[in-house]
């Protein structure tokens, strides 16, 4: 819940030093705190039950118990939702907390394109911005799943132009997939606007001209989307920034599986904003 591992210490003292140091570095520290009451309780009460009566709840039972007991008690807690962290862990427990007065929370998704198109997220990363930089992108059907993906090495360049970069590269590789509808995402709102309009910058006019013909021959639409959602093109683009070696996937790379399934359940995503 709170991502954190019990040490072992050799009395309860230690204990309590370590918890009451870690509350000041975690979210909903208040609850945090509070843990430390009732996770051991709740802990003594299994061990008593096991030894006295020699019956025992899973060890999923005793935490669910647990949360059930953070709940009640967070009913008289004072806290406020900071950051996605604190959101999350109070989604986890069962309560509500008020937003502080200096964000706003919404609730985001990726979408999932309609049965005839193919969705390209697309993502550029650049270690230093001037740095080491990949353009990168993921394909994905109607269904959600991964029909290729790619990360491709820039060398020495900007944010900015690897996002660019990350728009003709994800072109080309649609024109030898046979994509006939395609839908583009980017979370770089400037990007998007000057694609839409055809403004790219100087350094990719020739690029542009040389993809304007395979777009003309499709149905195609780029749209921008919030950061938050673009996570696995955002992934992709820095593992290869920092690798510094190109590389294109039938499907999808394993260590950005656990953000498909994400999206495939269309489990939400979080951002902050002020109000």
């Amino acid at each position: 819940m709170f991502q954190k591992v019990w040490p072992n210490k050799n009395s309860i003292i230690d204990l309590y030093t370590w918890w009451k140091d870690k509350a000041e570095s975690i979210a909903l520290s208040n609850v945090w705190l509070a843990g430390f009451i009732l996770v051991p309780f709740h802990i003594w009460q299994e061990q008593n039950l096991r030894h006295f009566e020699g019956q025992g709840n899973l060890s999923s039972t005793v935490m669910r118990l647990i949360k059930f007991d953070l709940r009640d008690a967070s009913s008289f807690m004072h806290c406020k939702i900071r950051s996605f962290q604190d959101l999350r862990i109070a989604r986890e427990i069962g309560v509500s907390f008020p937003n502080a007065q200096s964000n706003h929370i919404i609730e985001i998704l990726w979408r999932k394109p309609e049965n005839i198109w193919t969705k390209l997220n697309i993502d550029g990363c650049s270690l230093g911005n001037r740095g080491h930089s990949s353009a990168a992108g993921i394909f994905r059907n109607y269904q959600g799943h991964p029909t290729g993906s790619f990360s491709h090495y820039l060398g020495i360049s900007t944010n900015f132009l690897a996002e660019f970069s990350a728009f003709f590269i994800g072109v080309q590789m649609a024109r030898g997939k046979k994509i006939q509808f395609l839908w583009i995402e980017c979370d770089v709102e400037v990007v998007v606007t000057s694609i839409k309009n055809g403004n790219t910058l100087w350094k990719f006019k020739q690029n542009w001209f040389g993809v304007v013909s395979d777009l003309q021959a499709i149905t195609w639409k780029i749209t921008h989307s919030y950061r938050e959602v673009n996570t696995i093109a955002d992934l992709l683009a820095k593992r290869i920034a920092f690798t510094q070696v190109s590389h294109f996937w039938v499907e999808s790379p394993i260590f950005v599986h656990h953000e498909i399934e994400w999206d495939l359940q269309e489990r939400s995503r979080f951002r902050f904003v002020h109000s």
